[in-house]
């Protein structure tokens, strides 16, 4: 069962992640870290996902707790963006459910 959740490390980044504990030690699977992108049409900034870590095609990353500032629930668009990307099942915006 994922446990989708929003990280906050000591170094700055946000990472997206299906976040668990395993013998002391944090575990984030399929990790994202979420990165600000300025839209080029109205200036407001925009979000997108970079892989985290960038240098790496790890599905699975283990870190010591002391690396993390906090953990979060993330707004549900980004947890809908997250699946879309990892998830097997595609849940329609909340706005086409009726």
């Amino acid at each position: 069962m994922s446990n989708i959740k929003c990280v906050k490390l000591v170094t700055g980044e946000d990472v997206i992640c299906d976040y668990s504990i395993e013998n002391g030690v944090s575990i984030l699977e399929n990790p994202v870290q979420v990165s600000m992108v300025p839209s080029r049409s109205n200036g407001q900034p925009n979000f997108g996902f970079i892989p985290f870590p960038l240098v790496s095609n790890d599905k699975k990353i283990t870190l010591d707790t002391m690396h993390i500032l906090y953990i979060c629930d993330p707004a549900e668009e980004f947890v809908e963006q997250y699946n879309t990307l990892f998830g097997n099942i595609i849940s329609p915006p909340k706005s086409l459910i009726l």
